[in-house]
């Protein structure tokens, strides 16, 4: 292999004349230490694609495990990952080495493709807030220059006081919002406690009926999950006298007073789908099957694959329900609770997915590297109840990449500090704060794929 390597240490051998099959040896022998010796010494790193083309095979996995080891950085260029040298100053060099070199460059079509990233101004976001309240069939008392400012305040995370100053000294914003004349932050808290919560909802609805009629919203993989917020209160002071109506004590690393946000989301857009408020003590599960049926009732998604949750989730009878209601199957993370035989075939399919995860695309891969030996060992039998059971743990495995989606959801909201800090003690205006959180994300991603801005859907550092 020496003999014959190429400049980049790989030979490739014909087994006969005319055969297909060129297997790929290299001199470092393994997968991951090929990687790792063609990002430091390529001078322009190297990207999940090109690792492809050089080894033959599906590489994401094993940079992945080289990134979690720090043998390798990763930095994303172009809306690319490219994984370069350990050292920053190194990394540093590559990345600019590619960023001038001419085969790297993006042709017009890559350009305007989908990680296309660009502003989007305050006049266009209100502007196109304004279209969808003119498509809403409910009627609201409150002004649309009143509802514009309300939407601003949320997405640019400010309070009452910081927006009327906003409003007064600066003649854009007065101008994007609509406002003949400034108005004062008891005026602007008047028009928010005027807006009902069943305007919300439609406003709400409505935007996700067009992203979805649009393309951004796919519906083939939904995610659930909860998250806690707080509760505007004392704790320092006895709750159950000085309490706040709606919230409780929960458990979230450690105690928390508040509430949960339950929320159902489309993981490849990764937008808000559903969303119900609960007290903090009530368990993940308890509203799983109202949030479902809030989604059946005002959305009909054609091609739902899959709804995936975490093991607070995993409990026999939903999953009917969900095929009943989306027919999708249910996917949650495995629960073993009190079972020996689950807890250790979770075990062994972990152990699998870390030693042949970048082998296995299905669920027949699966079988073919746990063998024979395990089916007989758990006396696992076509047909049987265990082998669903089975085949539902490695499908989880399998699509688990698309829950992380949720959590970067709650990222996103916990960024606005009404979100996670509501600052009153009425449980209608916490869960409208909620409403109008959820609604100037999908306002912005409206508003960036109309622009053709893919890229700014989800940026809150886009919006100027």
């Amino acid at each position: 292999i020496k003999a014959n390597k190429d400049h980049w240490g790989f030979y490739q051998y014909r087994i006969a004349k005319y055969s297909r099959t060129i297997p790929i040896f290299h001199i470092k022998r393994t997968a991951k230490a090929t990687l790792s010796y063609l990002v430091s010494r390529r001078p322009w790193g190297l990207s999940a694609k090109e690792a492809e083309v050089l080894l033959g095979r599906d590489c994401g996995r094993v940079l992945k495990q080289l990134v979690e080891a720090n043998a390798i950085q990763e930095r994303l260029y172009n809306g690319e990952k490219i994984y370069l040298h350990r050292f920053h100053k190194k990394a540093g060099l590559q990345l600019n080495h590619r960023r001038t070199n001419p085969r790297f460059k993006k042709d017009d079509e890559d350009i305007e493709g989908k990680d296309k990233v660009g502003v989007i101004t305050y006049e266009e976001l209100c502007r196109e807030f304004k279209v969808v309240l003119s498509e809403t069939d409910e009627f609201c008392d409150v002004s649309f220059d009143r509802l514009s400012a309300i939407l601003l305040m949320f997405k640019t995370n400010k309070t009452l006081r910081t927006m009327e100053n906003w409003i007064v000294y600066n003649p854009r914003i007065k101008q994007a919002v609509g406002m003949a004349i400034p108005i004062d932050h008891t005026t602007l808290n008047r028009a928010f406690n005027g807006v009902g919560e069943d305007f919300l909802k439609k406003v709400f609805h409505r935007l996700v009926m067009k992203l979805h009629e649009k393309g951004v919203i796919t519906g083939r993989f939904l995610v659930v999950d909860a998250t806690h917020i707080y509760a505007f209160c004392n704790t320092r002071k006895n709750t159950d006298i000085n309490g706040v109506e709606g919230a409780a004590w929960g458990i979230h690393q450690g105690s928390f007073y508040g509430y949960k946000v339950h929320i159902l989301i489309d993981s490849e857009s990764e937008m808000p789908l559903a969303m119900i408020v609960s007290s903090g003590e009530d368990h993940d599960s308890t509203h799983f099957i109202p949030l479902m049926e809030e989604f059946d009732r005002h959305y009909d998604f054609d091609e739902i694959i899959a709804v995936l949750a975490d093991g607070a989730y995993d409990n026999q009878s939903f999953r009917k329900i969900v095929q009943g209601l989306t027919g999708g199957i249910f996917l949650p993370a495995c629960n073993p609770r009190k079972s020996k035989i689950l807890k250790m075939m979770k075990q062994k399919i972990k152990k699998l997915f870390e030693k042949h995860g970048d082998k296995i695309h299905s669920v027949q891969d699966a079988f073919k590297y746990l063998g024979q030996t395990f089916l007989t060992d758990f006396n696992i039998d076509i047909g049987t109840k265990t082998e669903s059971k089975l085949v539902e743990m490695i499908s989880e495995r399998l699509h688990r990449p698309f829950r992380a989606a949720v959590e970067r959801v709650f990222s996103r909201l916990k960024a606005i500090n009404q979100f996670e800090k509501p600052q009153s003690r009425n449980p209608s205006y916490v869960k409208k704060t909620i409403w109008w959180c959820l609604i100037g994300q999908l306002i912005q991603a409206l508003t960036a794929h109309n622009k053709g801005l893919p890229g700014s859907m989800r940026k809150r550092t886009m919006l100027v």
